[in-house]
């Protein structure tokens, strides 16, 4: 991901897994979006699929996890948009349910963490704190592929922990000294208590 945005040339940005999958129209829908409301940027959906009937008993709850059920219109800043996606519950830090502008990433040295994993959560965390305008399509264009052996279905180790204790170190870090909106504040205290407790 690093080394391609190290090339890229283009006003967005997208990161697709490899083993997962989009509708055609995505993109251009999206950057469609972004271009008339002049956005930093859009958030949308995901649907679950399995590799097979056996991982699909395993992970039921895959079925309707990713199914966000509140209302997002309108255009707000990225910290409003994270609290009123935590409120819900459904803010999630896959950097696939995202389309960025570049330049976010660029003018703020936004990178990918190397080394660890879990590192969709401080990268995606650290764009919406920065993000003026964002917005949201109510939508499921990314299809994700659950299959036994990937980092989310499998037994946890110690790579999970460093990934984890590495990123809530890194948005703690990143916060300190920086502007954070009013209405915001409560729900970043307690995303960061709230996961660091849970995965602890």
């Amino acid at each position: 991901r690093n080394a391609g945005l190290d090339v890229a040339s283009g006003r967005y940005v997208y990161f697709l897994d490899s083993d997962d999958f989009l509708d055609l129209e995505t993109l251009s829908e999206l950057s469609s979006k972004a271009d008339e409301e002049e956005l930093d940027i859009v958030y949308f959906n995901t649907v679950s699929f399995f590799e097979n009937k056996e991982v699909r008993e395993k992970n039921l709850n895959y079925l309707s996890y990713y199914n966000r059920k509140g209302d997002y219109s309108g255009v707000y800043t990225g910290q409003q948009m994270f609290a009123k996606m935590r409120e819900n519950k459904e803010f999630f830090g896959s950097a696939c349910l995202v389309m960025l502008r570049r330049s976010l990433l660029e003018e703020n040295g936004i990178r990918f963490y190397n080394g660890i994993i879990h590192e969709d959560n401080l990268f995606t965390f650290q764009c919406a704190m920065l993000a003026s305008r964002v917005g949201y399509i109510d939508k499921a264009y990314y299809h994700r592929r659950v299959h036994g052996d990937s980092i989310m279905t499998t037994r946890k180790s110690m790579r999970n922990v460093e990934g984890y204790v590495v990123s809530y170190a890194e948005m703690l870090s990143f916060l300190h000294n920086r502007e954070v909106d009013e209405s915001a504040a409560k729900c970043i205290s307690e995303y960061l208590y709230y996961s660091m407790y849970r995965n602890a």
